[in-house]
């Protein structure tokens, strides 16, 4: 079977398993997935965000601010498909589903064979980790794309001497930054270390040539700077990095530069409870547990989980490690290694443990370790190699099948609430009887145990009510005929008022039965109550 067949295969198994129930599953759209829908729909209608902003280069939500590019994707996919929950998970299910070709041209320039590579694209279609993020608005999963095709091109560039390779490389590098915050560390320090190993190419590549230089470097420029001017002068940037640094985490004891003596501010200083700190957040990636037992957060912790990899593949990469580290290519060991170093280290400098789509990053090392433990097996000459690999097979199917009942059963039984699960039907419920009522009022706390979490609903009821752009923003950022806070029922009772409430909020003792329906999640708890006059 040649290889345009066998990447085909490859990519209709991708497309399969990450546009089969699209919309279903996850169960909802999460706050930041509508909020990037609506503001990708702003745009496509009206060339404004929903605070009126013309194409800006950071779009603003309630608590920071969005990198641009996946809401510019959605753009054009609403543009398209109309504004569903279709359009806003389109651009993460196609780039998902074409970084199998991207991750094949990735391995085959780094030097291993196709049979290998294409074995590498095959890992990239069904891996956990990568599906996962693949199948909702998660903007790390597309600038992990832009990152594959970079060093891809990046590796062209200096092998073929292609210019035009190299100026599509820095440009797929530079959106990756404009599209996830964990890019602004890896990236820079990735493409320094690339450079550093193929620096006589590149010298090669520049050599007598000031146009060259002018062109690469306004490239980067034309990127750059309005990203530091946005780091610098403006909120955009900072905002999100205060909100996740690892300077609020409590763990982190410091001294603030007030230190009980000398022998405090020699052993036990700032620097020093930083550098730790940073470290194990760092090693705690590492942990074995995490990478193939509950990485991907999919049940509560005290139940059987999923990790980010299958853990039939665990001796593949524990092959694939050792062998990386001693394979006979130089080029592909120093790669192996700067992936492996860098990989985790935007994540590690944030405020969560374990943070599996900060640490996506770290994705492609995994994806070399397991090419070369196949190949090492591949090249093995033994008698009952047949028999290893229906064992195998079969392994990695009971794999296959248990993320199937985790992703498609029990995620949405835990934790359905997590991705707000409820707002949609809320939403809908007040858009299609909104007419009969003075008001619609839908509660901005949710959580099935007490006030726990607080919702955003208007982003709900702007996306599933299709409210046109010019309109909401005509209206000073309102929608007519709602209001979203928690119910004062006392008040609120006496009113032409539909109510949609979390149960704590109602007494439901004291309410007419037949005035009231349920919103449930998929375990049979109450979201929503939903309360006629």
């Amino acid at each position: 079977m040649n290889t345009k067949v066998l990447l085909g295969i490859i990519f209709a198994v991708a497309l399969l398993v990450r546009f089969v129930g699209l919309t279903s599953y996850p169960v909802g759209l999460t706050l930041d997935e509508v909020s990037i829908g609506y503001n990708g729909y702003a745009i496509a209608e009206t060339g404004a965000d929903e605070w009126g902003q013309k194409f800006p280069l950071a779009f603003r939500s309630l608590s920071d601010y969005k990198p641009p590019v996946s809401i510019y994707l959605v753009s054009l996919s609403t543009a398209v498909f109309g504004l569903g929950e279709f359009a806003v998970r389109f651009p993460n299910a196609l780039l998902g589903s074409l970084t199998v070709f991207a991750f094949w041209a990735m391995l085959k320039r780094i030097g291993f064979s196709n049979k290998v590579s294409i074995i590498g694209a095959a890992w990239v279609a069904i891996n956990p980790w990568h599906v996962f993020y693949s199948r909702a608005g998660f903007e790390a999963l597309i600038a992990l794309f832009f990152v594959i095709v970079g060093i891809w091109l990046f590796l062209r560039s200096v092998e073929e001497k292609s210019f035009s390779s190299l100026i599509l490389s820095i440009v797929l590098f530079c959106l990756s930054v404009w599209t996830y915050h964990a890019e602004r560390v890896f990236v820079p320090a990735l493409v320094l270390a690339l450079s550093y190993l193929k620096r006589r190419e590149l010298l090669s590549l520049f050599s007598k040539s000031v146009g060259k230089i002018a062109i690469a470097g306004g490239v980067i420029l034309l990127f750059s700077v309005p990203l530091f001017y946005l780091t610098f002068l403006t909120p955009a940037v900072s905002t999100r990095a205060l909100a996740t640094s690892l300077f609020r985490d409590f763990r982190l004891p410091l001294h603030n530069g007030f230190y009980l003596n000398y022998s405090q501010f020699i052993f036990d200083n700032d620097l020093f409870l930083i550098a730790r700190h940073v470290l194990g957040k760092y090693f705690n990636y590492m942990d074995v547990e995490f990478l193939f037992r509950n990485g991907l957060s999919l049940t509560p912790k005290s139940y059987p989980g999923m990790g980010l990899m299958y853990a039939v593949n665990l001796p593949v990469f524990a092959v694939g490690i050792y062998s990386l580290f001693f394979h006979k290519s130089r080029n592909l060991r120093i790669i192996a290694l700067i992936l492996f170093v860098l990989g985790p280290l935007p994540a590690s400098l944030t405020l969560d443990e374990q943070h599996a789509i900060r640490s996506l990053t770290w994705l492609p090392f995994w994806g070399l370790a397991f090419a070369v433990g196949a190949e090492k097996f591949l090249s093995m000459k033994i008698h009952f190699k047949n028999v290893l690999v229906g064992i195998y097979a079969s392994l990695l199917g009971i794999n296959i099948v248990y993320f199937g009942d985790m992703y498609f059963r029990q995620f949405p039984y835990f934790y359905a609430e997590l991705w707000l699960y409820g707002y949609k039907q809320a939403a809908l419920i007040g858009c299609a009887e909104k007419e009969n009522y003075d008001e619609v009022l839908i509660t901005d706390t949710f959580g099935t145990e007490g006030p726990l979490y607080t919702g955003v609903p208007y982003e709900y009821v702007l996306f599933y009510c299709n409210i046109a752009p010019r309109e909401f923003l005509a209206n000073n950022r309102t929608i007519p005929g709602f209001v979203h806070r928690r119910p004062d029922w006392k008040k609120d009772s006496k009113q032409n008022m539909l109510i949609i409430a979390a149960p704590y909020d109602l007494p439901l003792d004291e309410i007419n039965k037949d005035k009231v329906d349920y919103i449930r999640y998929p375990n049979g708890r109450v979201a929503f109550v939903v309360v006629r006059p």
